[in-house]
């Protein structure tokens, strides 16, 4: 190592390693850079290098992931899943930065989106094998952010489904430990975890990606150009989701993660075979199991042994349409003495999420001292919205719920917890059938997304909770007597 530190590489940035930092040239554009990659760790994205600043060279300084890059692990299916899961995580991670002021970014010819569809996130825009960091085959970090900017999702993916599939002449393929009979097979597990369903309009801008960053003479374009079509042909069958459950034509990648739906089949003792399309970053609970509505209420119980004096306080959490609502107030009719709390109500015309302050000082703090809780929010009295917020001091049980509940803000305050997990296709439709399928109707679900997903991957409640509830649950069961419950997932 030299007295300016161990090179790498990098055809940029003139990259080294001192100690457990990186060193690169920085230029006008890494204070936006720096301040995208704080985000990232902010809302629970932890697969980017820590900014440092800058070092007595002026030279940018991130920390040192260990690991080591795509082009040193051997391609699997498996290997492939994860680097694309990441790159999943990256984009929702992003779409909730806001530039700073004044923000410069290093803009190239080839970060030119040509998708026609408005930006949606800060893209990577140099997605491949060589930037993605892997520890035991699995991907765990993407680096060199030099030529992070504005993009839509499609077209920053665009060039990582070309270099992952990949989709290089034969002969290239090969040498790199690839089996071009495998190219369709990859390129399927690419679209199916990261979410595509225009498969065909992902082609398309592999190809324009590809004519601006290189001669239209080179043997990459020629050979994506000479096979385009057959691959379209080779694909059929897997190309089959080109409209939305709407059935309207798109040209945007929809907010599906998976393809997996659950089979509804359980084994004799009652655990689940199947599985279920979940957003990223939630991993899908195993070990399912039917039993009944008492018996969870005595392991909820036993969560929380040293209660006493005052209301075993639960909380109920899970995404919109997951059911909670519909199970707090199941729970409420069976076991006596209980009552719920909707968050919602403190949320109301309050903040999607940032009402945690509220409802510990107004509801939970006073329920932990035994006491009655009467609470009328401010947005209620300035709105004119009647009634209050009402638990009786003696109460038994008193089930919180509401998507958020289940965060670290809140931990001191919840005796135990209930993460509801289910297929988002289901969900999504009893969201509609519950809440209209409006236009200000999508806004609002879209407006609630870009929160809902950085604070749940930041907050992880599937790994907090005391037990996973599978809602709505394909497997059969008495919903009257029964659920289906699983231990928590991601710890």
């Amino acid at each position: 190592m030299s007295a300016d530190g161990e090179p790498l590489r990098g055809n940029v940035a003139h990259p080294v390693r001192i100690g457990n930092t990186v060193r690169r040239d920085a230029g006008p554009w890494t204070p936006a850079v720096h301040a995208l990659l704080r985000h990232l760790r902010d809302v629970g994205f932890d697969g980017a290098p820590r900014p440092l600043g800058l070092d007595d060279h002026g030279r940018e300084m991130l920390e040192w992931i260990d690991g080591v890059d795509g082009r040193m692990v051997t391609p699997t299916q498996a290997s492939l899943r994860s680097a694309i899961a990441l790159i999943r995580r990256l984009h929702d991670a992003s779409a909730s930065f806001v530039p700073p002021r004044g923000a410069v970014w290093n803009t190239q010819p080839f970060m030119v989106d040509r998708s026609g569809d408005d930006p949606d996130i800060i893209g990577h825009h140099d997605l491949a094998t060589y930037n993605l960091i892997y520890r035991d085959s699995v991907a765990v970090a993407v680096i060199d952010w030099d030529f992070a900017g504005p993009s839509s999702r499609l077209w920053d993916f665009a060039n990582a489904a070309w270099t992952f599939t990949p989709m290089y002449p034969d002969e290239l393929l090969i040498r790199l430990g690839y089996d071009p009979e495998h190219r369709a097979q990859r390129f399927q597990v690419i679209c199916d975890t990261y979410g595509v369903d225009d498969r065909q309009r992902l082609l398309e801008l592999i190809g324009l990606r590809l004519r601006s960053t290189h001669d239209p003479s080179h043997e990459y374009v020629r050979f994506f150009d000479a096979h385009v079509d057959s691959w379209v042909r080779e694909f059929d069958g897997r190309l089959d989701a080109t409209t939305s459950r709407r059935g309207e034509s798109t040209n945007v990648v929809s907010y599906r993660p998976q393809t997996r739906r659950p089979s509804g089949r359980a084994t004799p003792d009652g655990r689940e075979t199947g599985s279920m399309r979940l957003h990223p970053g939630e991993p899908e609970a195993v070990g399912w199991r039917v039993v009944t509505v008492p018996e969870v209420v005595r392991r909820l119980r036993e969560a929380s042994p040293g209660v006493t004096g005052r209301p075993r306080v639960v909380g109920i959490d899970g995404r919109g349409g997951a059911g909670k609502t519909t199970l707090a107030e199941r729970l409420c009719r069976m076991v006596p003495g209980s009552a719920v709390v909707h968050t919602d109500d403190v949320a109301w015309h309050h903040a999607y999420f940032d009402w945690g302050v509220l409802l510990i000082e107004n509801v939970l703090r006073p329920l932990h001292r035994g006491a009655a809780v009467e609470f009328r929010p401010e947005a209620w009295v300035a709105r004119d919205r009647p009634g209050s917020i009402t638990v009786p001091g003696d109460a038994g049980f008193v089930w919180v719920e509401g998507t958020g509940v289940i965060r670290q803000e809140l931990a001191p305050w919840l005796d135990a917890s209930l993460w509801l997990q289910g297929d988002l296709d289901e969900q999504e439709r009893l969201l509609v059938a519950r809440d209209g399928d409006s236009s200000e109707q999508r806004q609002h679900v879209s407006d609630w997304l870009k929160e809902e997903l950085p604070f749940l991957l930041r907050e992880r409640p599937w790994a907090r909770a005391t037990m996973i509830v599978q809602g709505p649950s394909a497997i059969a069961h008495d919903p009257d007597n029964e659920m289906v419950v699983a231990p928590p997932t991601g710890r």
